[in-house]
């Protein structure tokens, strides 16, 4: 993978940092498997040519979000082991999200001070990256800069993920922190706190012309000519990687797949009992097929609509 990076002519790779097992069971107590993990994969990707950024967070068993002090030391050595090594290092991943975060953009500013800290003291050449929020998040950033981040930070990041998976990143702005046309408002409100800094998209991804889920390893792809029509899924089930976080359009993009590949089994169920019966059996046969078309889809449903 780091040959094909290179190979593309990327100059950056992101390695995401668990804290909870660097530092798993004690403060100070570093995991000697994990941290040689990283050694390697910091190396292999300078050896490529690749300037390495590190996204930091997950909170160990032992740890806090209010003791920002702990972060911030865990930081610090990190900067300390790989001065010179790793280039950036982005202050936790997407804070705005309770699945990621579960504090305020206050406990996040406290977080971002004691990192900057930690990091410019240890390697002042390294760069802080804060922000790594989901979607373009003025609203959140805003209440970040009001907690005090200007200051604590080289570089302003987000991920810009699109509301609608297939959208192009043309799709206009509705005032919705979900579209990557949003990005002008996070940068008004770094204008209004009087920053500059540069902004990086440090996650970021489209769905090609389909809704799929990547734990169901499906894709039903559209219909050329066809918006919203898909082909029947003979020869064209397979898995694309795509942001998890985009629940709704996930859901549905993976409940038309599946109700796609239902209607095509009661299709061939139907044309194989044609095929082997006549008359009374085989029209019984024909409704069989299409009842369990119609469970599977309804089962499908309501799976969708009370998945967490």
């Amino acid at each position: 993978m780091l040959t094909k990076l290179a190979a593309a002519r990327m100059s950056w790779v992101r390695i995401d940092v668990d804290w909870g097992i660097l530092e798993e069971t004690a403060k100070g107590a570093w995991h000697e498997g994990y941290v040689a993990l990283l050694d390697r994969c910091v190396d292999k990707s300078r050896a490529h040519g690749l300037n390495v950024l590190v996204g930091f967070w997950n909170l160990p068993r032992w740890a806090s979000i209010g003791n920002a002090s702990d972060y911030g030391d865990a930081a610090s050595w990190l900067a300390t082991r790989y001065r010179g090594r790793i280039r950036a290092y982005e202050v936790w991943n997407e804070p705005n999200n309770s699945d990621f975060f579960g504090g305020t953009p206050t406990q996040y500013v406290a977080l971002l001070k004691a990192a900057y800290a930690g990091i410019k003291a240890a390697d002042s050449s390294a760069l802080v990256v804060f922000g790594s929020v989901m979607y373009n998040d003025a609203s959140w950033i805003s209440n970040a800069y009001a907690a005090g981040a200007k200051g604590n930070f080289d570089v302003l990041s987000t991920h810009p993920y699109q509301g609608d998976g297939t959208a192009p990143p043309e799709h206009p702005d509705d005032g919705g922190r979900h579209w990557y046309s949003h990005l002008p408002a996070v940068r008004q409100v770094m204008t209004t706190y009087g920053d500059s800094k540069p902004v990086w998209f440090t996650e970021w991804g489209l769905v090609r012309a389909c809704q799929s889920v990547r734990h169901a390893g499906v894709c039903a792809r559209r219909k050329r000519g066809g918006p919203g029509r898909l082909r029947r899924p003979s020869r064209e089930l397979r898995a694309f990687p795509v942001p998890l976080r985009q629940r709704d359009v996930l859901v549905q993009g993976a409940l038309v797949a599946a109700e796609q590949l239902a209607s095509e089994l009661a299709e061939r169920a139907s044309r194989r009992l044609r095929a082997l019966a006549g008359g009374r059996l085989r029209a019984a046969g024909v409704r069989r097929a299409q009842e369990l078309s119609r469970r599977l889809t309804l089962g499908l449903r309501r799976a969708a609509s009370t998945s967490p």
